[in-house]
């Protein structure tokens, strides 16, 4: 599961991406993060990146889920 959408970083060749340390990649994904899919849900045992509207039902209480 992909947290950075695909052909977004524009402008930057895959060689100084690929060539990044984790602390810059975290960095630059900070300095843009419109680079990040959204939503990002996590609960205790849970986590969603992205929008899908079966999946997201999960992180609603049982209650709710067995009225719709």
């Amino acid at each position: 599961m992909d947290i950075v959408k695909k052909g977004t970083i524009s402008g930057e060749s895959d060689n100084t991406i690929y060539n990044m340390t984790f602390d810059e990649y975290i960095n630059y994904i900070i300095g843009n993060p419109e680079l990040l899919k959204s939503p990002i849900i996590i609960d205790d045992s849970k986590l969603l990146i992205g929008f899908n509207s079966d999946n997201i039902r999960q992180f609603l209480p049982s209650f709710y889920r067995k009225l719709g």
